[in-house]
């Protein structure tokens, strides 16, 4: 906690679904140029804190600083977070689309050539490149569809770090 330079800052963050709380007290810094993972049991309060943080889910208390741009929890750091990429971690946000691994990764930002054409080469490494910061190298042609849980929320995070 405290990291000034810190792209997001969570204070205090208590999210509920009517009197039963999903989280209770959270707080966390994330560091400039780091990834991190939120790990838990079923029911633990994971998706909560996801959507709270990308400003799908209304927080109880506690404040969301990110950077040095937005307003602590106000509608203006809503719609920056949502415009950052944030929002891009829940799956169900997904279109169902039958897409690979690779695909996916590529969707926001193909690597063109001249300006028009897709080039295949440098597209293929640069989705090598996002999938083995989260360790989802080997999984490159399988479909999206067919990933476990875990496996599309990391491809949904490498493809966020891309943005």
């Amino acid at each position: 906690m405290g990291d000034k330079g810190a792209p997001l800052e969570v204070r205090g963050l208590s999210v509920a679904e009517g009197d039963r709380w999903l989280i209770r007290d959270v707080s966390l810094s994330v560091p400039p140029g780091t990834m991190h993972m939120v790990l838990g049991e079923r029911g633990a309060g994971k998706t909560a804190l996801l959507e709270a943080i990308a400003g799908l889910r209304r927080q109880a208390s506690g404040s969301i600083h990110l950077g040095a741009d937005a307003a602590p929890s106000s509608e203006a750091g809503v719609g920056l977070r949502q415009r950052r990429g944030l929002a891009a971690l829940n799956p169900r946000d997904i279109p169902a689309v039958s897409l690979t691994v690779a695909e996916r990764l590529l969707v926001h930002r193909p690597p063109r050539f001249g300006g028009i054409m897709l080039h295949r080469e440098r597209g293929r490494a640069a989705a090598r490149a996002l999938a083995s910061r989260v360790g989802v190298e080997s999984l490159l042609d399988v479909p999206i569809e067919a990933l476990r849980p875990l496996e599309r929320r990391l491809v949904e995070l490498s493809s966020v770090v891309a943005q």
